[in-house]
């Protein structure tokens, strides 16, 4: 576990969810040899790092879906600069580009928020033997001929230095300790049993000894 690991005292990089980290005593990490973390998978929030920021743990925020080979986009947090509620999602890497566009796939201007597309040496070429599902989520590049663009599904927009900042998604699609779900499927596999009508899932927050932890929930009638 991560907290075997920090007490072991044996390792400069850490790389977990934002979920993980919650778990894990922040004392802990910085009373080690710890000098960075690296998050991803989830949406950062400023409060569960500044901490370890201030106490001299450098902190690099991480974004990539599986179809950009994970980590396409990169920041490393600045605890005296980033005072939004998230960390910023940041810039591109090397050969790779984003792109915040709009329904007609333009561009949307600085603060408004708009659809991540993502293109670059590190995109999938589609979906193994699902070329619908291929051809809804790879499109065309408008903005340079002959690549690809995937649309990720999730939002964000530009802050006012020029980096990504994430806002959520633009489906019911959600996040638990860095696994995608679906919850139409979990909904679907519920009312198959005959004594279910009706079935909603989501995640719900509990306060866990200081710690908010999420679960996936789900109702039925």
């Amino acid at each position: 576990s991560i907290v075997r690991v920090a007490k072991e005292d044996r390792v400069d990089i850490i790389k977990l969810t934002p979920s993980h980290l919650t778990l894990v005593d922040k004392q802990l990490l910085m009373s080690n040899r710890l000098k960075t973390l690296i998050l991803g998978g989830e949406d950062l929030k400023t409060i569960a790092v500044a901490e370890l920021a201030a106490g001299g743990v450098t902190i690099y925020n991480e974004y990539g879906p599986t179809e950009a080979t994970v980590g396409c986009m990169i920041h490393q947090f600045n605890y005296t600069e980033d005072t939004d509620s998230s960390v910023p999602i940041g810039k591109p890497i090397d050969n790779s580009q984003i792109y915040l566009l709009n329904e007609q796939l333009q561009p949307v201007p600085q603060g408004t928020p708009g659809e991540i597309y993502i293109s670059g040496s590190g995109l999938a070429e589609g979906y193994h033997n699902s070329r619908e599902q291929s051809q809804k989520k790879f499109i065309a590049n408008p903005f340079n001929e002959g690549s690809a663009l995937y649309r990720s599904g999730d939002l964000g927009r530009f802050n006012n230095s020029g980096r990504i900042q994430y806002l959520g998604r633009n489906d019911e699609q959600m996040k638990l300790g860095g696994f995608r779900i679906e919850p139409s499927e979990i909904e679907t596999a519920l009312i198959t049993v005959p004594a279910i009508r009706n079935a909603v899932a989501d995640i719900a927050e509990f306060e866990n000894d200081g710690y908010t932890e999420k679960r996936l929930i789900a109702y039925y009638t």
